[in-house]
């Protein structure tokens, strides 16, 4: 299976709502222009879960080590800016992965000028 792209909500002054995106085993991936912000839930009332944030890129022939978010059960964490130099793959998109994709929820939402 292929990764499942996520809707990237802009945030305006009047407010928005969107519903959580459910992680998948085969992982999410969005469009970034640098102005994105994820929301992660974790929905384990008994354990943390960890999403990561593939770094697609090379310095001095080095991996540049991949963004990892522990989510404390039961809790939110926010995560941002995912910098295009660092997190965009060669299609535009940020690719993210979960530990526990069954009790893993994401939003991304694109900040204002």
């Amino acid at each position: 299976m292929a990764r499942t792209d996520i809707t990237v909500t802009e945030i305006v002054r009047t407010g928005v709502v969107q519903t959580a995106t459910q992680g998948i085993v085969d992982g999410h991936q969005f469009l970034n222009d640098s102005r994105t912000l994820a929301r992660i839930e974790n929905t384990n009332a008994a354990a943390s879960v960890t999403v990561t944030f593939q770094t697609p890129i090379k310095i001095h022939g080095l991996d540049l080590v991949d963004l990892v978010v522990t989510i404390p059960a039961s809790s939110v964490r926010y995560s941002a800016p995912f910098p295009r130099a660092v997190f965009n793959q060669s299609d535009g998109k940020v690719y993210v992965d979960y530990s526990a994709p069954t009790t893993t929820k994401i939003e991304i939402y694109k900040l204002p000028l």
